[in-house]
């Protein structure tokens, strides 16, 4: 095999507007007038199967590449999408190619193991999730629920901050529980990062996982919902927008029970 027909293999991590690109050559190469930093990554066997986890592509990367700062302590909310191509570079042509998004990693002593899942195994879903069911089953601000989320944000400077809990006086404005099923975002670098709220006691709110916040931060907090007609229509003024079918019997009619 000629030095022109060898072939390298690149690797690009994107989210958002971020862009991390990488090669397992032992130079910097150029595809499409982008550089890709030499690295020691490796990967494991790329194959397609009926099992989604025989479909995922595992790369080893060293812990000291810049993409691995944004994983820990805290993994980013948002997908890290990821693309993978063996050119020829002779002339650039693509010999192989794979798409997905980032859905785990561990770390061991030396490197990161990153797994990798195809876009359509990312896509796959469990199911129709509408059901004739008295809640209502659409996601609060989604395009079915109707409602703009902007007309809701409550924006706060903390106070105080640990890893689980943010402080502000603007959340003691609500009443307590009034963020419970919501969310809060704020703005990390170049990306915007988002926590789930699962406890809301007056200026205090409770997040489902861990946030690299601290005091004097500007945070803002998104309510929840309930997916009860009684709290789309006091909490959100949305009743003709629920999804539920709340004129349903709580008692089942053909159930074991001869009285109804």
């Amino acid at each position: 095999m000629s030095l022109f027909s060898r072939h390298v293999e690149l690797y690009e991590f994107g989210r958002g507007s971020q862009r991390w690109r990488y090669t397992s050559s032992d130079r910097v190469e150029i595809y499409d007038a982008q550089p890709f930093s030499p690295e020691a990554i490796k990967r494991g066997r790329l194959g397609q199967s009926a099992q989604e986890a025989r479909s995922n592509l595992e790369v080893t990367v060293p812990l000291s590449i810049s993409l691995a700062s944004v994983l820990r302590p805290f993994p980013p909310t948002d997908r890290i999408v990821v693309r993978w191509r063996r050119i020829r570079k002779s002339d650039g042509a693509i010999r192989g190619t794979w798409n997905g998004v980032l859905s785990d990693f561990s770390e061991r002593q030396n490197d990161l193991l990153l797994t990798c899942q195809s876009n359509a195994g990312a896509a796959a879903t469990n199911g129709l999730r509408r059901c004739w069911q008295a809640q209502c089953p659409f996601a609060l601000f989604d395009a079915d629920c109707g409602l703009n989320p902007e007309l809701f944000r409550v924006d706060g400077v903390l106070s105080a901050a640990s890893a689980q809990t943010i402080t502000s006086t603007a959340f003691a404005a609500k009443p307590d529980g009034w963020f419970v099923g919501g969310f809060i975002k704020w703005v990390q670098g170049t990306a915007v990062e988002y926590r789930f709220v699962v406890g809301h006691v007056g200026p205090t709110l409770t997040l489902l996982t861990a946030a690299p916040l601290a005091a004097g931060a500007l945070v803002s907090a998104y309510p929840g919902c309930g997916h009860a007609l009684q709290i789309c229509h006091e909490k959100f003024n949305n009743a003709p927008n629920y999804g539920g079918q709340h004129t349903i019997p709580p008692k089942n009619p053909f159930g074991p029970d001869p009285i109804f």
